[in-house]
């Protein structure tokens, strides 16, 4: 896996740093099982046609973009 330079505030990166060390692991592990975690935008919109389409085939609610 290759380094990545991210340029974060010292404080958030301390923070993050005592995060992952109460939990026994190092800022890089708890950085890369966050990631594993979170959902990239295409993930999210995928997830969302995926439960109007199970909402519409279960009640027939079709609900438009804005609600």
């Amino acid at each position: 896996m290759p380094d990545a330079n991210v340029r974060i505030p010292e404080d958030a990166k301390d923070r993050l740093a005592a995060i992952a060390a109460a939990e026994g692991l190092s800022l890089r592990a708890y950085l890369a099982r966050l990631a594993e975690t979170l959902l990239t935008p295409a993930e999210r919109e995928a997830r969302a046609e995926q439960a109007r389409a199970a909402l519409q085939e279960w009640n027939g609610y079709a609900p438009s973009a804005a609600e």
